[in-house]
């Protein structure tokens, strides 16, 4: 659907991303342009030139013709002389179109991260309503064309930050098989705990064995991690993105040994790092 927005603001949108903006302050030095307000440039129409070309030169777009004679006061290209003094409202088009623009960047942004599958109300309100302010700007009504964007931006924005932090999911572990005693302390916790086989572990929970033990921890992937008698680790980090369907964990060994056995059963297998202390 975004890809069908892309081609529709393609097709009625000739400015690539901020070029008109970029062109107004080279445009300033130009010969016909006599001055500029917060709204417009007031430019003078040379002999011999059209208000098609004032337009393209401008507004980046032949047919914007109209706007310049609504602005400038004028009824009608019969009204046209060299000369005369053009009200041109490139600010007011440039800053609409921009918008335009940066909305629909932003909307293929979400996209990417997921916002389909992980915010999929916001991201269709953002898409509607830039369809919505593409129709605005088919109209010529600037005013709304600007606001629908601005909706639409600050719309996917919200879905690109749901879709982010839904992808950064905080994974989860088991203990499946203990021989003697095994203990985990969870951050929260002051003392330990016992381990049972099935036990769920946290991401920065602490696992130990005894001079007589010892354990082996499963991550979602079937990768795993045995740990040696008289051994404390560290599960620093353990991370799923379920768009990519991988998983990152990161254990950290404080005393002891322990061997990893890494699996590639799933097209993305875990990524996992150890370290020791």
């Amino acid at each position: 659907m975004a890809a069908r927005s892309a081609a529709r603001l393609a097709a009625t949108i000739r400015i690539p991303g901020l070029a008109l903006c970029a062109a107004l302050i080279h445009l300033l030095s130009a010969p016909s342009v006599l001055a500029q307000d917060a709204r417009y440039l007031i430019v003078r129409l040379e002999s011999e030139q059209t208000i098609r070309q004032i337009a393209e030169r401008y507004l980046d777009d032949p047919n914007l013709w109209p706007e310049i004679l609504q602005a400038s006061g004028l009824n009608s290209i019969t009204q046209l002389r060299p000369g005369i003094t053009l009200r041109i409202p490139a600010n007011e088009i440039s800053t609409a179109n921009k918008s335009l623009v940066d909305a629909l960047l932003q909307i293929q942004t979400a996209n990417l991260a997921g916002a389909q599958l992980f915010a999929p109300l916001n991201i269709g309100k953002a898409i509607a309503l830039h369809d919505e302010a593409l129709t605005k700007r088919v109209q010529r009504d600037w005013t709304r064309t600007l606001g629908l964007a601005t909706d639409s931006f600050l719309e996917a924005t919200v879905a690109l930050e749901k879709s982010q932090a839904l992808r950064d999911k905080a994974a989860e572990a088991l203990v499946t098989d203990r021989q003697g005693n095994v203990e985990g302390q969870r951050p929260q916790d002051l003392a330990w705990r016992n381990l049972q086989i099935q036990t769920i572990l946290v991401e920065e929970e602490k696992v130990r064995t005894l001079s007589d033990s010892t354990a082996q921890i499963t991550f979602r992937d079937a990768s795993r991690l045995r740990l040696s008698a008289n051994s404390n680790a560290v599960i620093q980090r353990m991370r799923y993105d379920p768009l990519k369907r991988t998983e990152e964990a990161k254990v950290t060994l404080i005393e002891g040994d322990f061997y990893a056995l890494l699996t590639e059963k799933i097209p993305a297998p875990a990524s996992m790092s150890t370290s020791h202390v």
